[in-house]
């Protein structure tokens, strides 16, 4: 299985397995920071990297994004379907078009 997966644009959707959390939107960035900024790579799920899912533009009610800890590992992974199932730090989450 890969460490990074290149995603075509489009609207997405990130659940978290044990409680059903998570958010959706045109949003999909992998976020890593180091000691001197913050590096945003947009339609990317990488290993060692943040997954951030939501919208773009501020919500009238509610968050705009959801942001996990650095995924550790992929757990399943479908190219054609663009389904995924990764583990963090701290969840298990499911990703895929919504």
């Amino acid at each position: 299985m890969k460490t990074r997966y290149e995603l075509p644009p489009g609207r997405y959707y990130l659940q978290r397995t044990r409680d059903h959390a998570g958010d959706s939107g045109q949003l999909v960035e992998a976020l890593s920071w180091n000691d001197e900024k913050l590096e945003m790579e947009a339609n990317v799920l990488e290993i060692g990297k943040s997954c951030r899912v939501g919208s773009h533009f501020t919500r009238m009610f509610g968050q705009d994004w959801w942001l996990t800890t650095p995924i550790t590992e992929f757990i399943s992974a479908d190219e054609e379907t663009w389904k995924f199932q990764f583990k963090t730090g701290n969840s298990v989450y499911d990703f895929g078009p919504s």
